[in-house]
């Protein structure tokens, strides 16, 4: 027996190291760039915009799907543009970039698979305020071009302390946004 002699607990660190080896093995350091849309309403029209972020990321490919994770995905706010001049000045107004020039995000263990949508949660801090919020992320699909994840969750202006643009109190920001990414990871 290879393991004659040697103590349960020697026996577990030594199956617990094989499997930390293996995953490291398997594991693969990507660049994950987003393409964000984001979709909101007002008083008068509804209105979309567009956001581009990009951060390093790690896959570990599991047997039935694989773990992402992202530690902090960072977007200029000066870059948001809703192709609205007017509009664009009283975002860049609401969010202050002077003060917060970034709205930052963390993806942590999500579980994702090439088969199905799944639930999970995306830490995100727009100004002084952190929040979980759940994200529907859809199967994920390998291309020539790399790993690609689609995602939607809605977001409120009010949660993050955020006071939303309007002309003459009478037109007025709605407090949900939608945000639809599309990430795509690639080798670097």
């Amino acid at each position: 027996m290879a393991f004659a002699g040697h103590s349960d607990s020697m026996k577990t660190i030594l199956a617990l190291s094989c499997l930390l080896f293996s995953t490291l093995l398997t594991a693969e350091n990507l660049t994950a760039t987003a393409h964000i849309q984001f979709d909101g309403t007002s008083t008068l029209h509804d209105f979309t915009g567009k956001a581009e972020a990009e951060a390093p990321a790690r896959w570990i490919p599991r047997a039935q799907g694989a773990t992402l994770n992202i530690p902090e995905i960072i977007v200029d706010v000066t870059t948001l543009s809703t192709d609205h001049k007017k509009r664009d000045k009283n975002m860049l107004k609401m969010l202050d970039p002077v003060t917060y020039p970034t709205i930052i995000g963390k993806i942590e263990a999500w579980q994702l698979s090439s088969q199905k949508a799944s639930e999970q949660i995306f830490t995100l801090r727009i100004q002084e305020t952190t929040l979980e919020l759940p994200v529907t992320v859809g199967a994920y699909t390998e291309t020539p071009e790399g790993i690609s994840i689609p995602c939607q969750f809605t977001l409120s202006l009010k949660a993050f302390d955020l006071k939303r643009p309007s002309v003459l109190g009478l037109i007025k920001v709605g407090d949900e946004v939608t945000l639809n990414i599309e990430a795509l990871l690639r080798k670097p």
